[in-house]
């Protein structure tokens, strides 16, 4: 995903790019709304108000991951609640859930999404 939007390969999303992505995730919330222009641009402002960090007018990787939340506790499954069966396989497919940005670290936005996901499971 994040490469289809980062067209020019910098690494970052910019306000183009963000604009893009907006109008892809807008059609296909409601596909039977044309987006203006003028609230695509309302929309990237916002969401780089809301989401840059740093306030240098684009979003890395871990800004971004707050827009996408991962949508279950993994931590919660069956295999879990049976610890006894677990194999170096589960834990390395639970690690690649979190790990969302491939980068073989859980790191960021995304050790806060696994810590979040842990303490509810206290």
């Amino acid at each position: 995903l994040w490469y289809q939007y980062d067209t020019d390969g910098s690494g970052y999303i910019e306000a183009d790019e963000l604009k893009n992505f907006l109008r892809d995730l807008l059609q296909e919330a409601s596909k039977s709304q044309e987006v203006t222009e003028d609230k695509l641009i309302e929309y990237t402002d916002t969401m780089l108000q809301v989401f840059d960090a740093n306030k240098d007018g684009k979003l890395q990787l871990s800004e971004m991951a707050k827009l996408l939340p991962v949508k279950e506790n993994f931590l919660t499954r069956q295999v879990f609640k049976e610890s006894n069966n677990l194999t170096k396989e589960d834990i390395e497919k639970v690690f690649s859930l979190y790990d969302r940005d491939n980068s073989g670290e859980i790191e960021n936005e995304e050790l806060s999404g696994f810590l979040k996901d842990l303490l509810e499971l206290v």
